[in-house]
């Protein structure tokens, strides 16, 4: 994947250096949800996009569409998991999710259409992945234990793997630069460190990965503000836990940023502090936890940190991010979401390095 991710991060990098040159501030979550949902059309599609300078494109408005239909419910949503039984006399708004996930639908069904008509040299995406293990219905009637897709589980896979990684990759990058933004003495520190690693040679997949500071800085970052509020889970069995009962098939909800901010998990949650994360004290669950956890921990996880971690390479090494009026001080978070977003739009101003 390093053929899509370097040349999505190169586009980030030739846009950030023409907002420098104009004088413009950097609206850091339009950016980076560009560049996320440009590596996901090339990792999972085999599309190349450039959604930064084209910003009517139909898959980017699908997708801005869809994550906006899916904010609008998430309330409700969130009250039917507590109370499935009222599930059914909400069914009507079926219609309306519908209509707001069609033009996703269609764009993918046309990326499969093209796949299977124009004979090309093989692909190395998801989407072929999916393609390969493709059967009929009756194929996997007659065959269950095989491991087949029929199209309608590739189409409903492709659009979880553009909602998945769309807004939680761009929200995650849009917290990792303004937290370096109020905290300038850690971005320094996290250029030496990326300098003295790898210089300036070519980002890859090995190279940034194995960047200590680098890491701390985006797992603190997802501590600071974890992209998900909840995980929910379902209870397998019956369970006394700290003296409350919870029965089997009840439904567990997980408050993310509740468990990041306390002090008992991490001191002084309030800070952005890397250096928390130097040695192994804390356990790899509650690291980890932004994605998930158990065998329904987020299946792109390693996707996630390494093109959160290439493009920041790319970026800290030829620019500053730098607080400016428009950046908040503090952040509120939308209470109407699901996921953590900021109630305003986050400004900084990137500077070109010497």
């Amino acid at each position: 994947m390093d053929r899509h991710v370097n040349r999505c991060c190169g586009a980030v990098s030739r846009y950030l250096q023409r907002l420098t040159d104009e004088g413009q501030l950097v609206h850091v979550k339009q950016v980076f949800g560009a560049y996320s949902l440009d590596v996901i059309a090339g990792t999972a599609f085999g599309m190349e996009t450039d959604f930064l300078t084209n910003q009517n494109d139909a898959i980017l408005q699908a997708a801005l569409n869809i994550s906006g239909k899916q904010s609008h419910l998430d309330i409700l949503q969130g009250f039917l998991m507590v109370f499935p039984i009222l599930r059914p006399l909400f069914s009507f708004l079926s219609v309306n999710e519908s209509s707001a996930v069609k033009d996703v639908i269609g764009l993918i069904e046309s990326l499969i259409h093209d796949r299977k008509n124009n004979s090309q040299s093989e692909r190395a995406d998801f989407l072929q992945l999916m393609l390969d293990a493709e059967a009929s219905e009756a194929e996997v009637a007659a065959r269950p234990q095989d491991k087949h897709m029929t199209k309608v589980e590739i189409i409903a896979q492709g659009i979880t793997i553009l909602l998945g990684g769309y807004d939680t990759t761009a929200t995650t990058l849009q917290y990792l630069t303004y937290l370096l933004a109020l905290n300038p003495d850690r971005q320094e520190k996290l250029y030496h460190e990326i300098i003295a690693a790898i210089g300036h040679a070519a980002p890859t997949y090995n190279n940034v990965m194995s960047i200590k500071y680098l890491d701390n800085c985006v797992w603190e970052a997802l501590r600071c503000f974890p992209p998900a509020v909840t995980i929910i889970r379902v209870a397998a069995e019956t369970r006394t836990i700290k003296g409350v009962l919870i029965p089997a098939g009840i439904c567990i909800a997980a408050l993310l940023y509740v468990i990041m901010q306390d002090e008992e998990n991490f001191p002084e949650p309030h800070r952005f502090i890397p250096e928390r994360f130097d040695d192994n004290s804390i356990p790899t669950l509650l690291r980890e936890l932004a994605f998930g956890a158990g065998p329904r921990q987020c299946l792109c996880m390693r996707l996630a940190l390494y093109e959160a971690k290439m493009v920041a390479v790319t970026l800290i090494r030829r620019f500053r991010f730098i607080k400016v009026p428009e950046t908040p001080e503090t952040i509120s978070l939308n209470k109407f979401s699901w996921m953590s977003f900021p109630d305003k739009p986050i400004f900084v101003r990137a500077e070109a390095r010497n």
